[in-house]
């Protein structure tokens, strides 16, 4: 009688254990390329968020001290003196209440205060 020999074996087995470690390899790399990029724009948020914060502070003092919006609609856009990649825009609504909305976003490179589709916005709005 013929014995069957059980030779072969590994060259099935060197593919599945290699499709399974790069699998595992590939997902290790997607959760850390995730995470740094989380990282970066979370450097962006705290930007934008103190560029809107600064704008807001900024058309408060004018609204109390300066009176520097003759009108019941004004809006200004400007790049934010304290950090030199974010804007803000402000629009401020004169009547009962008044209302103040402002935006800050982080600037692309090359651009004028113009906001991206990529930039990270964040928003103030105060009524009273």
């Amino acid at each position: 009688m013929y014995k069957m020999k059980k030779q072969g074996f590994i060259i099935l087995m060197i593919p599945l254990i290699a499709a399974s470690l790069m699998t595992i390899a590939f997902g290790i790399f997607n959760f850390v390329i995730t995470e740094i990029r989380i990282s970066g724009d979370l450097n962006d948020s705290f930007k934008a968020l103190y560029a809107a914060d600064e704008a807001m502070e900024s058309v408060l003092y004018a609204d109390r001290v300066l009176v520097a919006c003759p009108g019941a609609l004004c809006s200004f856009t400007s790049a934010s003196p304290g950090l030199n990649t974010a804007c803000m825009n402000s629009v401020y609504t004169a009547g009962t209440p008044t209302i103040i909305k402002t935006l800050g976003y982080t600037l692309q490179t090359g651009t004028n205060c113009v906001s991206s589709p990529r930039a990270i916005q964040r928003s103030f709005e105060v009524r009273y």
